[in-house]
């Protein structure tokens, strides 16, 4: 895709994200989600979902909507900062303990950080 281009797509994607009060997304993750699920087709819905959304990209624009800083996240489910972090840049497995404990807080189901 030319550079124009893109730059008209991700112009078009902040209105339509300003436009719904969705200012808290990233419309370049967006992009790259919506270009991956163009790309594959999985055989199940379940697949199909991991595919396109990696649970510690989830994780973190999840705390980003909520407005919440590592430090508040950190302070409300007792993980540390660094912790986060590397979850949050998939280097760190999130598993079912602290999926559990990120939900609440995140208010989302730990489900989806698996």
């Amino acid at each position: 895709m030319k550079a124009n281009t893109q730059k008209k797509l991700l112009d078009e994607l902040y209105e339509v994200l300003e436009r719904h009060s969705l200012k808290n997304y990233n419309p370049e993750l967006v992009i790259e989600i919506l270009s991956r699920s163009l790309n594959r087709k999985p055989e199940t819905r379940k697949e199909y979902i991991k595919n396109i959304v990696k649970p510690y990209e989830l994780l973190k624009e999840q705390r980003k909507r909520m407005l919440y800083t590592l430090e508040k996240v950190s302070t409300l489910t007792g993980i540390p900062k660094s912790n986060l972090s590397a979850m949050e840049n998939g280097k760190r497995p999130i598993g079912l303990k602290m999926a559990k404990v990120l939900s609440s807080a995140l208010e989302i189901s730990y489900k989806t950080l698996l």
